[in-house]
């Protein structure tokens, strides 16, 4: 060995030595070392493998019957007794397969093809066949209001109808009780319910215009508004104990008050 080799080694030692003394010098405790436990359930999915070109597998991937982990690249199949015995490298169940070489998964990742895009296309179009009810809280805590950065224009903001009657007894000039309130938008939980549902309801007219959706208030009361398109029924005192005269009243007036599509009726809601 030459010098040349020796010196790199020795440099390393040198260093850990002066750091050492140091540390020593100043009273430096040395360097804490935090050992984590491992925890099998917690692990990394590389999600790029939907986007690379992938092994892809038809049909279901194979499943262990004791912890459903997936028959991977890495799992043993023993077939020494004249059948294959799948042993679960999770929780050690022994599985009886049936799996031929070319099924048998050949990398990390593989994309398991469940049904054809024109299956998927089939249950879309057969989800849109349905009736989508949104039962709204409108009692009076749904008034309580949160201040929102920079101004907005929600359903239901009635500041600006207030303003325009309140313009006419002053000065025309703005005033705030708090200067912060200037660059703000007070907003209620209601006026928040009001426009998911309205946005919900916007969405269905252009992708779902077969469905029919409904609306069903609700504080010491029942309104039931239907789709927009009939005099909404008011349900009141005893009858909203009344399960079987509940269901009876649904049965009957859903036709009535549930009678067109969204397509239809999204301008009334």
């Amino acid at each position: 060995m030459n010098m040349s080799d020796e010196e790199p080694v020795q440099s390393r030692v040198q260093v850990k030595q002066k750091r050492k003394a140091e540390r020593k010098n100043f009273g430096m405790k040395k360097a804490t070392k935090y050992h984590v436990e491992v925890d099998t359930n917690i692990f990394e999915i590389a999600l790029d493998c939907l986007v690379k070109k992938t092994e892809i597998a038809t049909g279901d991937a194979e499943l262990c019957a004791g912890c459903q982990a997936v028959f991977n690249h890495r799992s043993k199949v023993d077939e020494s007794c004249g059948s294959q015995i799948w042993k679960c490298e999770f929780c050690n169940k022994d599985n009886d397969v049936m799996l031929d070489e070319e099924e048998k998964p050949k990398t990390e990742a593989v994309n398991y093809l469940i049904e054809a895009a024109s299956q998927a296309q089939d249950k879309k179009i057969a989800g849109q066949d349905i009736t989508v009810i949104f039962c709204l809280d409108v009692s009076g805590s749904m008034c309580v209001s949160e201040p929102v950065k920079g101004k907005h224009s929600i359903k239901g903001d009635r500041r600006q109808k207030d303003y325009n009657a309140f313009a006419q007894f002053g000065d025309g000039s703005d005033q705030f009780m708090n200067a912060a309130d200037k660059g703000v938008t007070y907003v209620s939980r209601m006026q928040c319910v009001q426009a998911a549902v309205q946005t919900q309801i916007e969405q269905m007219q252009n992708g779902a215009k077969d469905r029919k959706v409904g609306v069903v208030t609700f504080n010491n009361e029942v309104n039931v508004l239907g789709d927009g398109t009939k005099d909404p029924q008011t349900i009141t005192g005893d009858k909203l104990n009344n399960f079987e005269w509940l269901t009876k009243n649904g049965a009957e007036k859903s036709s009535e008050l549930l009678s067109k599509t969204v397509k239809e009726t999204g301008k009334y809601l």
